[in-house]
């Protein structure tokens, strides 16, 4: 296995349980190994053929500071399904998210490590299918899908469970409420959706729902 790793990335977000963390951002750093095959991006020099590790920093910061979580270990497992789900070239990863304020005064910080297949992530398979919306992971607190939209077709996405969302455009090219998607460029929303693909070809969107402030979705 072949890895890209991104060192100890700084973001500043919303992060933990106490009161104080709730509404203080605070620093975090985050270490990932991506796992897969980079022979044929060592022979034809394309940035197609591999995975561009300045994208996934930039959705990986987009994520935590969007869904603003409580626990680090519920951090780094949705990183994970999001991550398989973006890239499909994917295979294996290792994740590391440190809070270095945390115990201040007593240790350097405290951390969580994680290493995950995409074999954990059924709604992430290769061969999962191409159902208009597919689930990467749903937890108590939050869903993340991706969205499938043919050409020349409209797609709503709407769950009354969530009252959040952001999404980004993976490929192709969608309308969404009048608003050209960009590839990699996160867009918050907090209504229904409708996403519009006036191309000839096919769209993929990745979209993260969560309840307001990060709480447990009620029960159904």
């Amino acid at each position: 296995m072949d890895f890209i790793r991104i060192n100890e990335l700084e973001i500043e977000c919303i992060v933990g349980m106490r009161p104080r963390e709730r509404h203080q951002k605070q620093p975090v750093r985050l270490s990932l190994a991506l796992g897969l095959n980079l022979s044929k991006a060592g022979r034809t020099g394309r940035i197609l053929d591999t995975i561009d590790y300045s994208r996934v920093a930039d959705d990986v910061a987009s994520l935590l500071k969007f869904r603003q979580y409580r626990l680090i270990e519920m951090a780094t497992e949705e990183m994970s399904a999001m991550l398989f789900g973006c890239y499909p070239a994917l295979e294996q990863i290792r994740i590391r998210l440190e809070k270095p304020e945390a115990l201040k005064g007593r240790a350097l910080g405290t951390s969580v490590e994680i290493e995950r297949s995409r074999a954990a992530f059924s709604g992430a398979n290769s061969n999962a299918g191409h159902a208009p919306v597919e689930t990467l992971l749903e937890t108590e607190e939050a869903g993340l899908y991706l969205l499938r939209i043919a050409a020349g077709q409209r797609l709503e996405f709407d769950d009354p469970r969530w009252e959040r969302r952001i999404q980004w455009l993976i490929s192709g090219a969608v309308l969404s409420e009048q608003l050209a998607l960009q590839v990699g460029q996160p867009h918050e929303s907090s209504q229904r959706q409708a996403f519009e693909n006036q191309e000839g070809s096919s769209a993929v969107v990745f979209c993260c729902a969560c309840q307001a402030g990060g709480q447990s979705a009620a029960p159904a």
